[in-house]
């Protein structure tokens, strides 16, 4: 069985006293050829390279689990290198959110195809937020947010979209280049400066991609809100809000016609042969493609 020892993910061994997968167990009496348990699991056989329980460290010396159990020296507190960490409990969070605000199930292939990783990979990290109560897991039928994770969830998602938005109007970045950044950003832990992040930008309602932005108490606009240009008519006036393309070659043409979030443009003339827009911004006109005004969601004014 494993204690983890507060932030600075340290745990301390102890020894089954009675038998294969027991939780009964005494303190300070360490292993040696017997199995290893983690939370009471056997975890007999050398786990995969996504395992969370790959490695243990003792002094600096790497020990690995194998088929007869783990040998280890006789210490009793050993640092533990690969323990799932509270950015990777995040990001499973805000990947079964996003599953579930498209209407979707967060099953484990689902989970790993979003994140990008194996679904074995997938499944134990469902069942450590399963035990810290942030998701309802059931094998092979998916995971559900509780109250607890879907509070955590949306917290997430609005630090992400806030500094996605702060990145493009206020630091010159490119539409293409601000997930990865915001993706580190998202997991600061500092309430106050992520009120004064968000009225500072005025409280935006949708990121620079058209997804929205939840609010200080987690409720989440209607995306519905917002039209393509292509829907638009000609005199009506409406300003950018998001794109449907996110390809980095779509989101650096966005920037070389000078088209950003917040852009306010009125439709001058629709051309009927190739379905392209002729608009007004502030004092200039510009025709813009079919492919780009069928990408481009804007808010009418």
């Amino acid at each position: 069985m494993v204690r983890l020892d507060g932030e600075e993910r340290r745990m301390t061994l102890f020894d089954a006293s009675s038998g294969s997968n027991s939780t009964s167990c005494k303190l300070n009496r360490l292993m040696s050829t017997r199995p290893f348990f983690v939370s009471g699991r056997s975890k007999s056989g050398l786990p995969g390279e996504d395992s969370p329980w790959r490695k243990i460290k003792s002094l600096g010396t790497t020990k690995y689990f194998n088929k007869e159990g783990l040998t280890l020296r006789s210490q009793i507190t050993y640092k533990l290198s690969s323990l799932p960490t509270t950015s990777n409990r995040q990001d499973y969070l805000k990947a079964i959110l996003s599953i579930e605000l498209k209407g979707g199930k967060a099953s484990t292939s689902a989970i790993a195809a979003r994140l990008n990783t194996q679904p074995a990979s997938v499944t134990g990290m469902l069942k450590v937020l399963s035990d810290h109560n942030l998701v309802s897991y059931v094998p092979y039928q998916g995971a559900v947010l509780t109250s607890v994770g879907k509070v955590q969830a949306v917290n997430l998602i609005r630090k992400h979209r806030l500094w996605e938005t702060f990145m493009v109007e206020k630091l010159g970045f490119g539409w293409e280049e601000v997930h990865d950044v915001a993706e580190q950003l998202e997991h600061i832990d500092s309430p106050k400066l992520i009120e004064k992040l968000d009225s500072f930008l005025g409280r935006p309602r949708f990121d620079p991609h058209g997804d929205p932005i939840p609010d200080g108490d987690g409720n989440i606009s209607d995306r519905r809100s917002l039209v393509e240009v292509s829907s638009l008519k000609v005199g009506e006036k409406a300003s950018v809000r998001g794109v449907l393309g996110s390809s980095d070659s779509f989101l650096k043409h966005l920037d070389d016609l000078g088209i950003k979030l917040g852009l306010e443009f009125s439709v001058v003339k629709i051309f009927e042969y190739d379905g392209s827009f002729q608009v007004k911004v502030k004092k200039d006109e510009k025709v813009w493609s079919r492919k780009l005004v069928e990408q481009l969601l804007v808010e009418k004014k």
